[in-house]
């Protein structure tokens, strides 16, 4: 409980004073997740048996039907490009990861690229002629640079 209200207050701090050095390493955070207040509601939601990648509903509330897939039971999931670490909220998808669906997120794997937020799916890496890059490792936005005295012939197999 007080971990959430501290992320809360960490980052009214941080709008309030953005070249404070100490809390400028919260703005990516800040940004990103936008900490909401927390309520009795998600208190349950967050100890309730509401399992991983899914939203659970909150009593009462109405989701935006766009937004979420429902299924047949209390709890809706995330679509495609969006994923749920907590149970009562989900997330855009960020570069680097893919969200095929179910509220899970991926890592991109070696031989793709995940360059845009949102992505259901990983890209592809394109044969480099030059074998000058590769797409080895994983969460890339894009070909890397082979490194030096190595030759890159397959996009997704190290040097």
């Amino acid at each position: 409980v007080e971990s959430q209200m501290g992320g809360i207050d960490v980052c009214a701090a941080y709008y309030e004073d953005p070249s404070n050095t100490i809390l400028s390493h919260y703005a990516a955070y800040c940004a990103n997740e936008q900490p909401a207040p927390y309520t009795a509601y998600s208190y349950m939601a967050y100890y309730s048996s509401c399992a991983s990648g899914v939203v659970c509903s909150r009593f009462g509330d109405v989701m935006n039907s766009s937004s979420y897939t429902y299924d047949n039971t209390w709890s809706v999931y995330p679509v495609q490009g969006e994923y749920s670490l907590r149970p009562v909220s989900g997330s855009l998808c960020r570069p680097g990861f893919y969200c095929a669906g179910f509220g899970q997120r991926a890592a991109c794997p070696p031989g793709f690229m995940c360059p845009a937020p949102g992505m259901n799916k990983p890209l592809a890496c394109a044969q480099d002629w030059s074998y000058n890059t590769t797409c080895a490792q994983s969460r890339l936005l894009a070909p890397v640079p082979c490194p030096l005295g190595a030759i890159c012939s397959t996009p997704g197999t190290p040097p």
